[in-house]
């Protein structure tokens, strides 16, 4: 039935017959193939799982079907192998097992046993009295299988009628003692007689400890034991380490037998483990000292909590001023703290919560309270039920001071602490939402802006501005009620929120009061400084949807306020956002035109009050929108400064007017030739690159300096008079002329004329339109020529409309000057002056 070819021992290919060392084999036939095992370990699994030490290939055997194991015999002083059936765990085959044809549940083998699986799969445990050969083995095995087959064709697996009661009686009497077997405890075994001889190990043993045999009483676990002898004391239990691990060595002290029985159990992971948590609790407590923290341990069921002592002092007690009850904790929370931390603790213990985390004030001993962060975890027993809960609590008052002064820095101003845009605008937002729900509820926003703060910051410093901002408002808030709010929306601009007015008139009381307060004299670093506000009211209605745009109607006040002369207020009306509307779409219509060159000089003949002959011209920016037909230079202008435009048209101007001077130079030879005045605005005259560019712009036009006059304001020259000196000094230098424009209608400025290199005093319009028809006006117009004289420069007239204006302005100059007006002509395109220089016209 069974029939044995070589093949290599333990299914590795060899075509060498060499001896084999070991004389222990198991010679395997299953439907998969033959192959001889030998047997050089101390325990063996078999089976059809691979994950066995011998793989029985057939699926009529069990995963699990026996086990081999070599076992130790005192009386011979040799290593036999057990064969079980099925694993050490107790869980038995399915078809059980059969020793030379006999059904058993473990048997200790000898040579040439045949161990039979199921039909297909059968095994001969071989021992050899000497070396062996593979060729040796096989042989052997076809020898045996011969045998076999000679008994006839017999059913290994036969079922054998016996007496029920027998049987079982015999099965429950090997199970009980198989159950006492050492060689079945998976924990080694060890006896030594006095004299340090083994004279037991099970295979456990042998399987942990490998080379125990071979050092005897030297190995770690057997030394010393004789040692520990004593006819008194007969157990004795000691840690030993073997090559990394740990064993708990329980020692019996035979006295009957004089034999030390010695039962290892490995506890090299629990030793891991309990290193392992003492050093997180090592770690634990090292941070929570660390962190300063006190610590609390709740054992829920007894309503017991430990606290530690950094826990207690950091509330200010001694050790034993607190318990261990919970009211210790919670009696301490703040009350209106106290539901919520509750409810987080409760949220937490019900599994809501991956953890408890609350910050809540806890009342110190001084009866303060004060900021703290608690956190905590539950601890669960197998059925789930809470019955601990541990945690830490820190505290946090620094942290929540910190978070206080963080919020309010954000949302005040930080040189005046008042609230800043932010706040103003949620408080105004509230404003807002209240006229909503209660119809009898008004409110008005004032915007305040400080006329000419920059002036004090140019000529003072930034910290008299500084000291000034800060006594205004303490001014400010003198004017208004604790319920109002006043903030500063940045720079020189701020705002108040007057609460619950009855009609407008209380917010002009209100604007009065400001203006009147604002009125007085500031002393700020031993000097006097005058101030004033312009203001913009707007008065809640129920057309306002958002805060921002209260505040935008006020702001729009505020700028008429400021146009109609400044230290006044206005009231919006929906005109004047009407008018900031068109304004907003000019400036966007200036900057397509700059853009595509849309825009236009026009020119002005300046004539001559000696000779009545042309001189020149001034160039006048002209532009002609495609909607709005011609825009008023009065309107041009402020968009243009307004929006910083007016720098590239500033210098475009400049350069297509000295241009154009230069063509009608070389068309139109006069003597003296003929000049072009140019206006320069206040950005302009402050840019760091103004020389630089106006050099440039004469070199590439190529016309004399002389000939070009730049005429600019007074107020201009006024607000930084030692920087505007050097600037004039250097245009000079440069050959330039340089007009003071509107003279008369600026600064009181008559002692710094004298330090200023100016050519000419250009009088404003509104002194020359009524000088025949108002003897102030004329007095005046006679003053600044005499003011010219003395200076030794000349003035130009503007305004002159009338042959009477003309004729009196030639009767009094004394000076040389010039006259400019539509008495001459209106401002001309370049065509209609070169029409009329070429009639040589003559007044």
């Amino acid at each position: 039935m069974y029939s044995f070819k070589p093949m290599p021992i333990n299914d590795k290919p060899s075509n060498q017959q060499n001896p084999l060392s070991n004389r222990t084999f198991l010679a395997i036939e299953d439907p998969q193939g033959r192959r001889v095992i030998s047997l050089d370990k101390s325990i063996y699994s078999l089976g059809r799982e691979s994950k066995n030490s011998i793989v029985l290939r057939s699926p009529h055997v069990s995963r699990y079907h026996a086990t081999l194991l070599k076992v130790y015999s005192p009386e011979t002083d040799a290593h036999l192998f057990q064969v079980i059936d099925g694993d050490l765990q107790g869980n038995r085959s399915t078809n059980g097992l059969k020793v030379n044809g006999k059904k058993c549940f473990s048997k200790t083998l000898h040579d040439r046993d045949l161990i039979q699986f199921s039909e297909q799969v059968r095994a001969y445990y071989l021992v050899t009295g000497v070396e062996a050969t593979e060729s040796f083995v096989y042989e052997l095995c076809e020898q045996l299988s011969g045998n076999e087959k000679s008994k006839g064709n017999i059913d290994p697996f036969e079922t054998v009628v016996g007496n029920e009661s027998d049987t079982e009686s015999v099965q429950n009497s090997v199970l009980i003692r198989l159950a006492s077997f050492p060689e079945l405890i998976p924990s080694p075994i060890i006896e030594i007689d006095l004299n340090g001889k083994i004279t037991y190990i099970n295979p456990a043993a042998l399987l942990k400890l490998e080379n125990i045999q071979q050092m005897q009483a030297k190995h770690p676990i057997l030394t010393g034991l004789i040692n520990i002898v004593d006819e008194q004391r007969q157990f004795f239990v000691r840690e030993v380490e073997v090559d990394g691990a740990v064993f708990e060595q329980t020692i019996h002290y035979i006295a009957e037998s004089r034999l030390l029985r010695s039962y290892l159990t490995d506890i090299t992971e629990r030793k891991r483990a309990e290193s392992a948590l003492r050093e997180s609790e090592e770690r634990y407590a090292l941070a929570a000292r660390a962190a300063n923290d006190g610590l609390w341990d709740w054992k829920i069921k007894t309503q017991e909590i430990y606290y530690s002592s950094r826990w207690k002092s950091m509330l200010g007690y001694e050790e034993g001023e607190i318990g261990n009850s919970p009211d210790e904790w919670f009696n301490r929370i703040h009350p209106e703290d106290l539901q919520r931390v509750q409810a987080e603790l409760a949220a937490h213990v019900e599994g809501a919560t991956p953890h408890f985390r609350s910050e809540y004030r806890m009342l110190y001993k001084n009866g303060e309270y004060n900021w703290m962060l608690s956190q905590g975890i539950i601890v669960q027993d197998e059925t789930g039920e809470v019955y601990r809960m541990a945690g830490s609590q820190t505290d946090i008052q620094g942290r929540k001071h910190a978070e206080a002064q963080l919020m309010h820095d954000a949302l005040h101003d930080a040189l005046t602490s008042l609230p800043n845009r932010v706040l103003f605008m949620d408080r105004l937002e509230h404003a807002l939402e209240m006229t909503k729900r209660r119809s009898d509820y008004m409110f008005a926003v004032l915007f305040l802006d400080l006329d000419r703060f920059k002036v004090v910051n140019d000529s003072l410093g930034h910290q008299s501005g500084d000291q000034l901002l800060i006594a205004l408002v303490k001014r400010l808030e003198n004017c208004i009620r604790g319920a109002d709010t006043l903030a500063r929306l940045g720079g020189d601009e701020f705002a108040i929120i007057l609460e619950d007015v009855r009609s407008v008139n209380d917010a002009k009381y209100v604007a009065d009061r400001l203006q009147k307060q604002l009125a007085l004299p500031f002393n700020i670093q031993k000097q006097e400084i005058f101030s004033s506000v312009s203001i913009g009211i707007a008065l809640s209605n129920n057309t306002y949807v958002s805060a921002q745009e209260v505040l935008r109607d006020a702001d729009i006040a505020m700028y008429r306020a400021k146009a109609q002369g400044k230290a006044c207020y206005e009231i919006f009306d929906p005109s004047m956002h009407t008018k900031a509307v068109t304004l907003l779409q000019l400036e966007s219509d200036l900057r397509r035109a700059t853009e595509r060159q849309d825009l236009m000089i026009h020119y002005q003949p300046i004539v001559s009050l000696s000779s009545g002959e042309i001189a020149g011209f001034e160039a006048l920016l002209r532009w002609h929108h495609p909607e709005r037909g011609w825009v008023k230079p009065g309107e041009l202008i402020p968009v243009a400064e307004d929006t910083g435009l007016i720098l590239p048209i500033g210098y475009w101007v400049l350069r297509e007017a000295c241009r154009q001077l230069k063509i009608w130079q070389e068309q139109f030879a006069t003597e003296p030739p003929l000049t072009v005045s140019v206006n320069l605005s206040g950005k302009q005259f402050k840019e760091a690159n103004l020389l630089g560019q106006i050099q440039h712009i004469i070199t590439e036009t190529q016309i004399n300096p002389k000939t070009l006059k730049l005429e600019i304001t007074e107020s201009v020259i006024v607000e930084n008079a030692e920087a505007a000196a050097k600037t004039l000094s250097e245009l000079r230098a440069m050959g330039v002329q340089i007009y003071i424009d509107d003279f008369g209608t600026g600064y009181s400025s008559l002692g710094y004329l004298h330090r200023f290199p100016l050519d000419a005093l250009k009088i404003d319009r509104s002194f020359i339109i009524n000088m025949c028809n108002e003897t102030e006006s004329a007095e005046i117009v006679q003053t600044i020529i005499n003011l010219a004289q003395n200076l030794q420069i000349y003035i130009v007239a503007e305004g002159v409309e009338t042959q009477q204006q003309w004729e009196q302005l030639r009767k009094i100059d004394s000076t040389g000057g010039y006259g400019q007006g539509y008495y001459f002509s209106h401002p001309l395109s370049g065509a209609e002056v070169e029409q009329l220089l070429a009639e040589e016209v003559q007044w």
